[in-house]
């Protein structure tokens, strides 16, 4: 890299980008642009200090960037984020600004965030935390899992924008940025459904769930390693992970958390070698959700495509049947939606429907026997 009077010159490289660049700014403008480019280097999954290699021309350089990482507020520690996770609100990670704790899981925090370099607004799931010397191997595991998440494409589905880490006392905190949706979970917005005709729009709803289940378990997609996969399985289908948007369109979310929850879970990581073991955190103690899972999953912890099947069966069990959907609704409308559910949720795998493009079919066909017209569906996302 060439010399250049007057100018400080850095160069970066980027294994998500898979390339370099240089970057020349004035010499007395330094300390005012830094704030600027160590964002955009993190927004590119460049972390100055830990991925990034920056060619010395100085030892003003190095030494203007260390002032700069220091500068800042001391962030606040995992035990007071576990313990307290709105600390992080107006907090900064990478260009996202954190400003709304939306909720907490079995795997980690779900914050309301903005891009301050797009401008733009996103939902960012930030994991908790393990041990240094176990990080690498639940990075491939979780990064395996947002490879998969990233080749979803369904209106129906949340989408993955982003995934990076965070670092909090030295210790790696992977996060994964989605869309925001702004909307009700399921069973909220059944309960308060008061449209002319709750069934048909309840049975709309469930179509365009499971047809988003069924276009997630055909998806194929290339792994980290360079395979081919067909399949990507959600392992917690629930109300809860399904929010229903204005004009009624529901928007599944938390694909592949199962196995998140399984790494950071005291029974497959003893609670002594986590991170901060001391703070006590939500964890899936069972690797699902208690009243949805299959038989053979809370048993076994098998997750694929017929325990999937068993996990939206119960969801539609609460759909249509525990708001008074199917009670009010004559016979010869609701029996092949019972029928449907009855099966749905067999006790063993080999009585289920075979797939869940067979579930589709079936919901079409309960649709038409109710004279339901089902539509394509067309997500409303902010």
């Amino acid at each position: 890299m060439s010399e250049i009077k007057g100018y400080e010159v850095f160069r970066v490289d980027s294994e998500a980008l898979g390339a370099a660049a240089s970057i020349r700014i004035p010499s007395e403008g330094l300390a005012a642009v830094l704030p600027r480019i160590v964002g955009g280097l993190q927004f590119l999954g460049v972390l100055p200090g830990e991925e990034s290699s920056i060619a010395e021309e100085g030892p003003s350089q190095s030494e203007s960037i260390e002032a700069l990482i220091s500068a800042g507020p001391e962030p606040p520690s995992f035990d007071e984020i576990a313990a307290h996770p709105e600390v992080l609100v107006d907090c900064q990670i990478g260009p996202f600004l954190l400003r709304s704790l939306v909720g907490r899981g079995g795997s980690g925090l779900v914050y309301r965030v903005r891009n301050t370099m797009l401008g733009r607004e996103f939902a960012l799931k930030l994991f908790y935390p393990v041990r240094p010397d176990l990080a690498p191997g639940i990075s491939a595991i979780i990064a395996s899992g947002v490879h998969a998440l990233a080749s979803l494409q369904h209106p129906n589905i949340v989408r993955i924008h982003d995934f990076s880490k965070y670092i909090v006392e030295g210790v790696y905190c992977h996060y994964l940025v989605m869309d925001y949706v702004e909307g009700k979970p399921l069973d909220e917005w059944s309960a308060c459904l008061t449209l002319e005709d709750p069934f048909a729009v309840r049975l709309h709803v469930a179509y365009c769930i499971a047809s988003a289940l069924c276009a997630a378990h055909e998806t194929k997609y290339v792994d980290v390693v360079g395979w081919e996969r067909t399949g990507v399985f959600h392992g917690d289908v629930k109300p809860a992970n399904i929010l229903v948007t204005e004009g009624n369109q529901p928007l599944l979310g938390d694909f592949c958390m199962i196995d998140v929850s399984r790494l950071l879970d005291p029974k497959v990581v003893p609670a002594a070698v986590l991170h901060s073991a001391s703070v006590e955190r939500p964890i899936t103690a069972a690797f699902g959700t208690p009243g949805f899972m299959a038989p053979e999953q809370e048993h076994e912890g098998i997750v694929n495509g017929k325990t999937d099947i068993y996990g939206l069966g119960m969801t539609f069990r609460r759909l249509f049947q525990e708001h008074g959907s199917l009670k009010s609704e004559a016979k010869d409308r609701q029996g092949d939606i019972t029928d449907l559910i009855n099966g749905m949720t067999a006790r063993s795998p080999e009585c289920r429907p075979r797939d869940m493009a067979e579930v589709v079919r079936l919901l079409v066909r309960a649709a038409k026997g109710a004279g339901v017209k089902l539509t394509s569906s067309r997500a409303v996302r902010r």
